[in-house]
This record gives structure tokens, C-alpha cells and sequence, in this order.
């Protein structure tokens, strides 16, 4: 998150921060997210939230529960998520930013 917002700061590109964690996410926005740029792409199943969801909570590759699951906690979705006009970037990777706002 650091850097990514540093390197929008640093190159002048405007966005607005919307903190997850405080608002949470709606079913809807990670339904598109998830047809944008793959499911599996906004899981983050290394943190600690993944690791405290019991064996029984974890979907086996059902759709609509890893969502569910997601909305419940929004820590399970791999940061920094920017959006702008059909593109999606999923964590922070310079090349992809320079791509995508320069």
C-alpha cells in the first residue's frame, strides 16, 4: 500500500483511498473485480487472516463463498486494489502502474 501510493503521490496522479479494512467491500465490487481480473488474483491466502479461517470456512474453489468469505473479511483481499476506467491492478507493480497512469 506504501508504495504504491508513494509512486501516485511522487508521479501526481489522483486518486481516491478507500480503506477496506474501515468500509468494507460490497458483494457486487468483487463479483466485477473478480470477472476483471480473476478470482484467485484478489485472494490473499498468505496473511494472517486466511490462516485463522478454519478448514471448514475455506471454500474449495467455490466461487461465490471465497467472495462471501471476503466480504466478511475484507483482509482477505490482496492490497493495494486500483481501478480505472476497465483496468484493474491487483497489488502493486511498478511497470503496471507506469502502463496504466502515465
Amino acid at each position: 500500500m506504501k508504495r504504491a501510493r508513494r509512486w501516485l503521490d511522487t508521479h501526481h496522479v489522483p486518486y481516491r483511498f478507500y480503506d477496506l479494512r474501515k468500509d468494507g467491500i460490497d458483494h457486487a465490487t468483487l463479483v466485477k473485480w473478480a470477472d476483471k481480473a480473476g478470482l484467485e488474483s484478489l485472494v490473499n491466502r498468505r496473511g494472517t487472516t486466511w490462516r485463522k479461517i478454519t478448514a471448514q470456512e475455506k471454500p474449495a474453489n467455490d466461487h461465490n463463498t471465497l467472495i462471501d468469505l471476503m466480504c466478511r473479511n475484507p483482509t482477505l483481499i490482496k492490497r493495494p486494489v486500483a481501478t480505472t476506467g476497465s483496468r484493474i491492478l491487483i497489488g502493486f507493480d511498478q511497470h503496471d502502474y507506469n502502463q496504466t497512469f502515465l
